[in-house]
């Protein structure tokens, strides 16, 4: 498959027991995640028809442990659910998801809030051709519906053109600083190593 690329998009799940029904993709062509990524949804049916045509559960793990060959090598790599039903609508891409007991119980209480479908996209172009699983995560990327928050929409969070612009300091201070800046872009915590950084990166 020349020219194509995976991507994930951390998406928030409804309040109480793990909901049945998760919201994959947003609607409306160019779907923006938060850190500045775009691609574009162009035939939600196609990817649903792919989905079916596979003839297959796509797997919803934690943190992404699948698409990780570091995480396979040191053990089994447990699933959290499986989606066994697609649809598409004016709101976007859904799926049907079964999940494990141990999953379903983490959600409800809210040890996890989101889910983040992986994408398989043009480079070109930035076109979703396929969704190939999904992992439960805890930054989210996505505009969509939370799993286990009180609200049915996530707020905008503060954007570049919202951030009053001010010098980065210079020296070992700025640095820090910048790397920082880095790790809260990537949700990762603001001490992660500068090489954690760049892997994630």
């Amino acid at each position: 498959m020349t020219g194509l690329s995976l991507a994930t998009c951390d998406v928030p799940l409804p309040p109480g027991a793990a909901p049945e029904w998760v919201h994959l993709l947003p609607g409306g062509g160019t779907v923006k995640g938060r850190d500045g990524r775009t691609w574009e949804l162009v035939d939600p049916a196609g990817i649903v028809l792919a989905f079916e045509a596979n003839g297959a559960d796509l797997h919803v793990d934690y943190e992404h442990q699948n698409d990780n060959p570091e995480a396979k090598l040191r053990g089994p790599v447990p699933a959290a659910g499986w989606i066994k039903e697609m649809r598409a609508d004016d709101g976007g891409i859904w799926g049907r998801v079964e999940w494990t007991a141990t999953a379903a119980e983490m959600i409800a209480r809210k040890e996890y809030r989101y889910i983040s479908p992986v994408l398989v996209y043009h480079d070109k172009t930035r076109q979703i051709v396929q969704l190939k699983g999904a992992g439960l995560v805890h930054s989210p990327n996505l505009y969509l519906t939370a799993l286990a928050n009180q609200d049915f929409t996530m707020p905008p969070k503060s954007t570049p053109d919202t951030i009053p612009a001010k010098p980065m300091e210079k020296g070992p201070a700025g640095q820090a600083a910048f790397m920082a800046m880095i790790a809260d872009l990537l949700g990762l915590p603001p001490e992660t190593p500068e090489k954690e950084l760049f892997a994630a990166l």
